[in-house]
């Protein structure tokens, strides 16, 4: 679909559509429908035409410009209006085609917007968000106004575009990590007290140990921190040598831990060989 202004207005759809031509390659044209604007004058209200036409083509291919009487009349993308409904704020119908039960825009309850008395702490029924339902800065108006153009751009049906825009999520646990606003409480939103959930979900400052373990140890000079790696190392193979419930293989060593590293009282280290199982 294509928009092409300067037509005259005192034609008919059919007759634009038998005088127009479309360039060679292009789909013809099934439909023409003609803008109008509505005009109040002395307390009455009328539709009057204007020169800017919506012309549908045949296909997916959409001509940089059409001819009609000798002139070249440029096609821009025509997308559609992002529509919504002032009863139940939905989008894509108005309010004299609604069927739904009216929602408030401001505070999202079930009675007609126009009579709420609510005006600053306001809510919207359609993101959770501190702004009225009819707000453009609404990211569910972003999230419509973006399908629209899906479907121009791609040439795509509302359900198809539908599934390409994920849906704007106003669960409880993204409530949460968007702060309220000044004088606007979590509570009147959500149901739920938003100091209390700090209070509960906060992390609890641990006092730092001076000896950089995990575990706090005040007596430093028996710490394990101050032992060699070696030292560490033969004492946990002797614990799990001895222990009932981790059993070593046959042909692992028993390591001796008076054997090792002993300086005789000449000052030669004194060698030992490695000390193996009995074998079963």
């Amino acid at each position: 679909m294509g928009v092409v202004r300067g037509v005259p207005t005192d034609w008919t759809d059919d007759e634009v559509k038998e005088n127009i031509s479309v360039p060679i390659g292009c789909g013809a044209i099934l439909k023409v429908r003609r803008f109008r604007r509505k005009v109040t004058s002395n307390g009455k209200s009328e539709f009057v035409p204007t020169e800017t036409v919506v012309l549908t083509f045949d296909g997916q291919v959409l001509p940089k410009r059409v001819f009609l009487c000798f002139n070249s009349l440029p096609v821009d993308l025509y997308i559609f209006p992002t529509i919504q409904c002032f009863n139940c704020c939905r989008y894509g119908h108005v309010k004299s085609q609604c069927r739904s039960t009216p929602r408030c825009f401001r505070c999202g309850h079930g009675h007609s917007g126009e009579g709420c008395s609510v005006e600053e702490n306001v809510t919207c029924c359609l993101c959770s968000g501190p702004h009225c339902a009819t707000d453009k800065k609404c990211p569910e108006f972003a999230r419509q106004k973006g399908i629209k153009e899906t479907m121009a751009k791609i040439c795509l049906s509302y359900g198809e575009a539908l599934k390409l825009h994920p849906p704007v999520s106003k669960s409880y646990a993204d409530v949460l990590l968007t702060p309220p606003p000044a004088g606007h409480s979590l509570s009147q939103q959500s149901g739920y007290s938003f100091i209390a959930h700090n209070m509960l979900t906060k992390d609890y400052n641990a006092p730092l140990p001076e000896n950089g373990c995990a575990l706090v140890n005040n007596d430093l000079n028996n710490s394990l921190a101050n032992l060699p790696v070696k030292d560490l190392l033969i004492a946990l193979l002797t614990s799990l040598s001895k222990s009932n419930i981790i059993s070593l293989p046959s042909n692992a060593a028993i390591p001796n831990i008076d054997s090792q590293d002993e300086t005789s009282q000449n000052g030669c280290e004194s060698s030992s060989a490695a000390v193996e199982l009995s074998q079963h």
